[in-house]
This record gives C-alpha cells, sequence and structure tokens, in this order.
C-alpha cells in the first residue's frame, strides 16, 4: 500500500508541476517574449541579478529549443526536484508521507503571480536545511550554486550562524561564514563584471502593504491564523526540534522584509521559509492535540510530534 502511495504522490507532483510549468511555452508569439524577459537579462534588478534559473534555460537553448520551452522544463525540473528535496529533508523528522501535501500546499501559495525563480528557491532551501542539519559539508557547494540564484541566500548564512552558534567559539565557525559571506560576495559582483545582466533597479518602497492588508478581509483571516500559529510556536517551543526553532527565527525577518519592501498577496516571496513553516505548524499542532487528548482523559501519554 504504502508503495502505490508513494507513486501516486510522484504522479500528481509530475502532473501539477508540469501544469505550472505550461504556462511558460509562449505559444502565441514565435520570439519567446515572456520567456525572453528572462533569458536575456532584460527584466528590472534585482530579479535580472538571479541567473540560475535563465543560465539553466539558455544552457538547454543551446540544443536549438526555443526560450518558452527551454523555460518550462527548467521550472518543471525544479518542481519535481523541490518535492525530491523537502521528502528529504522531511525524513529526517518522519514527516516523509507529508511532503507531498507541503509541496501540494506550496503549490498553491506560488500560482499568484508566478515566478520561474521559485520551485528553484523551494528546491535550494530545502536540500540546504537537509544538509546543514546533517553537518554534511556538500552544504558549501549547494551554498556557492545558490549564491548564482537570488539574494535571499543570505538568510542561510544568518541560519548557520544561528544554528551553530554554540560553536562560536571555534575558528571553523568563523570561517565557514567567512566563506559564506565571501562568496555572495564575490559571485554577486562577478554577475555584474561578466554577465553585464542590465536592467534598472526596481524600488517597490512606495507600495502600501501594511495598508493594502489592512483594507482586506481574507488578509485579517490570515493574520488572525498566523498570530494563531505563533502562539503555539510560544507555547510549544521547547519540543519544537533545535534546527527547525533555529529556521523560523527567519520568518519574522521575512514578513517584516515583506511588508516593508514588497508587493501586496505576494507571498511567494517567503518561497525559502514554507517547508519550515510546515514542519512547525504539523508540530505545535500536533502538541495542541495530545495536550487536549490528556485533559479530555482519552490517553495517558504525552509525546513528541516529530522528535
Amino acid at each position: 500500500m504504502e508503495k502505490y502511495k508513494n507513486v501516486l504522490a510522484w504522479a500528481v507532483v509530475v502532473g501539477l508541476g508540469a501544469l505550472f510549468a505550461w504556462g511558460w511555452i509562449d505559444l502565441t508569439s514565435v520570439n519567446d517574449q515572456w520567456a525572453g524577459y528572462y533569458v536575456w537579462f532584460t527584466q528590472d534588478k534585482p530579479a535580472v541579478m538571479r541567473v540560475l534559473v535563465p543560465l539553466l534555460a539558455r544552457g538547454l537553448m543551446l540544443t536549438g529549443i526555443p526560450a518558452g520551452p527551454a523555460m518550462a522544463l527548467v521550472v518543471f525540473s525544479c518542481a519535481v526536484a523541490a518535492y525530491w528535496a523537502i521528502k528529504l529533508f522531511f525524513s529526517e523528522y518522519g514527516l516523509e508521507r507529508w511532503a507531498v501535501v507541503c509541496w501540494g500546499m506550496i503549490f498553491v501559495l506560488l500560482l499568484n503571480k508566478r515566478n520561474p525563480f521559485d520551485w528553484m528557491t523551494v528546491f535550494i532551501f530545502s536540500l540546504a536545511y537537509y544538509l546543514l542539519r546533517r553537518y554534511d559539508p556538500r552544504y558549501f557547494l549547494l551554498f556557492t550554486i545558490a549564491a548564482l540564484h537570488r539574494e535571499t541566500v543570505v538568510l542561510l548564512v544568518l541560519l548557520y550562524m544561528i544554528y551553530l552558534w554554540e560553536s562560536a567559539n571555534t575558528k571553523g565557525y568563523w570561517l565557514a561564514v567567512l566563506f559564506q559571506v565571501s562568496t555572495i560576495l564575490f559571485i554577486r559582483s562577478m554577475i555584474e563584471v561578466i554577465l553585464d545582466p542590465g536592467g534598472h533597479q526596481l524600488y517597490v518602497l512606495y507600495y502600501d502593504v501594511p495598508g493594502a492588508y489592512l483594507r482586506s478581509p481574507a488578509a485579517w483571516i490570515s493574520a488572525l491564523l498566523l498570530a494563531g500559529l505563533f502562539y503555539l510556536v510560544w507555547k510549544y517551543w521547547y519540543i519544537i526540534p533545535k534546527f527547525t526553532q533555529a529556521a523560523f527565527m527567519l520568518v519574522p525577518i521575512q514578513i517584516a522584509l515583506h511588508l516593508l519592501n514588497g508587493y501586496p498577496g505576494e507571498v511567494r516571496v517567503m518561497a525559502e521559509s514554507f517547508p519550515i513553516m510546515f514542519i512547525v505548524a504539523y508540530t505545535v499542532l500536533y502538541a495542541e492535540r495530545i495536550e487536549i487528548k490528556l485533559i479530555r482523559g482519552t490517553t495517558k501519554t504525552n509525546r513528541n510530534a516529530v522528535g
């Protein structure tokens, strides 16, 4: 039965991933203008500096594939790889069977203002979480690649510093931090110098993001649900695994950045934290359910949600 469930989960991921990517195949324009904005680096900054996905698409274009289908293939591959990485990361907590649920929720959240970078973000960060939690040195190789993708790679530096803070008195700790910071500065500088992607800096500070949310009933409901989650996180902080605690500390930073410098409703910009938020939510909701059962006298054991 478990084998069939696994096959069904992969079928769902492949099907929905293909559906998500299909929109990048521009069937009405021979110039592939939509995908062309990305592969030819004509987007505004900072988007134009996110070169990993466009470079992969341009690599496929060397085989004669047009820009639209090339971009679609990269986006599809990233969506499928993201599920694999989430499942791998969730296996650390015994939650691999929930990976497809998490992936499906991320799929829905990414539908609004679809962006070709988002599935790559989910894939890179989920795999980075797995490697960093296991102290796997391949994390630093992945980090180097991630520096080509998106400026939010700096969140991984913060996560490294928070999670391994107990080692802050060692030389290796600070050398690792220096390596990551230097890698970001070097690669982002080389993108400017070698690729010269162009584009002008896009500032979105003039959007009143908090005001837009205050005027939206749906946003109020979401805010109440989020407040409830944060309350349960505070209440059950002691049962949340150490690594997940460290990663969850980045969520308020992303929320603040979104409110100060983002677009209303564009929650996809927090794609880095979606897998972490799922694990935290599962942990505290499971703990709350156990506590309710204890109060009702239906069980005599109290267990951690994910160990």
